[in-house]
This record gives C-alpha cells, structure tokens and sequence, in this order.
C-alpha cells in the first residue's frame, strides 16, 4: 500500500522557520522468502529378509538419508516411494515358477510381482512389497514368495534388486507453501 509508511526529515534553521519533506519507505521494505532445502546423504542402512520365515519383515528408519531444512517458516516432510518404470524388471527370478519379478508402485507401495511367460504381468502373484512411512521414512520390506539365489550351496546367498529400481524421495514443503 502507498505511503503506509512514511519517512519524513525536518530542517529548522536559527530563527525557527521548518521545512520537511517526506517519502514513502513502505516500498523500500523487502522481505526475502527462504526456501526449503534438502540434501542427500550417503548411509549404510539396508533391509534384510531371510528366506527361513517369510512372515518376518524387515524395517529400517531411512530418515538419515536426507538432511532437511524446512526454513524460518517451519513446514513438514513427506516421504514416498518411487519405481524406475511401471513393470520394470527387478533383477530377481521367483524360485516356484522361474518367472522375473516386476515393479509396479501401487496405492504408494512398490509392489514387486512375478511376471509370466510373456514378461511383466500386473496382476502376477506378490513376490515383495516395499512401503513407507510417509512420516518417519520407516521402510518395510515384506517378502512373501522364494527368490533364486545364484549360488545354492550357500544357504545364506543374497540377492538384490537392480540399482536405481526403487527409489525414496523426501519432500519439504515449508510453512508458506514452498
């Protein structure tokens, strides 16, 4: 608004005589915004399953693989999964048919289905599933079908997905909607 603030300077000279003369300083009042910020950060957290019983999940807190800074105007953070692609090939084979294991990213849960003779399958049986705490970055993993391990004399052989195949992303909105 015009002239809400104002900056005046009055002279008077020996003999009592003033003058003054005024600007608008509102104008000249800037309030720069700050912006969220978030960083990535390398750890050593992973999630580990054991074939010997499958109801046993894992979670971890991946929270430490961002630094957030919501700013001067506080905000929040969410967390959300992601896949590479829809029907994207995990890297892992499904021991009770041979069939590969597709990602799909359901309802915000990366769901990892075995595929069929033609390829990815949608509606294939769930292999895995991997979800989020979109509050806390807890992740779960929760493996309900054998995988093929590549050496089977080894009864703690690891598999892993593809690098890149699943992804976690932090989003800071701050306190005035950045």
């Amino acid at each position: 608004v015009s002239n809400s603030i104002t900056l005046t300077a009055t002279v008077t000279d020996g003999d009592g005589d003033k003058a003054s003369a005024s600007i608008d300083l509102g104008n000249k009042l800037k309030f720069h915004d700050d912006a969220p910020t978030v960083i990535t950060n390398t750890i050593s957290t992973e999630l580990v399953v054991d074939e010997t019983d499958l109801t046993i999940n894992a979670t971890q807190d991946f929270s430490g693989a961002f630094t957030v800074s919501t700013g001067a105007d506080g905000g929040t953070t969410a967390y959300t999964l992601g896949v590479s692609g829809l029907g994207a090939d995990s890297g892992v084979i499904d021991t009770a048919t041979g069939h590969k294991v597709y990602l799909y990213l359901e309802n915000g849960e990366v769901v990892g289905r075995v595929g069929d003779a033609n390829g990815a399958n949608p509606s294939g049986a769930i292999a895995f599933k991997v979800t989020v705490d979109a509050a806390t970055a807890e992740v779960t993993l929760d493996q309900q079908r054998a995988l093929e391990h590549n050496d089977p004399s080894d009864h703690d052989d690891v598999v892993s997905l593809v690098s890149n195949s699943i992804t976690l992303t932090a989003t800071v909105t701050d306190g005035d909607g950045d």
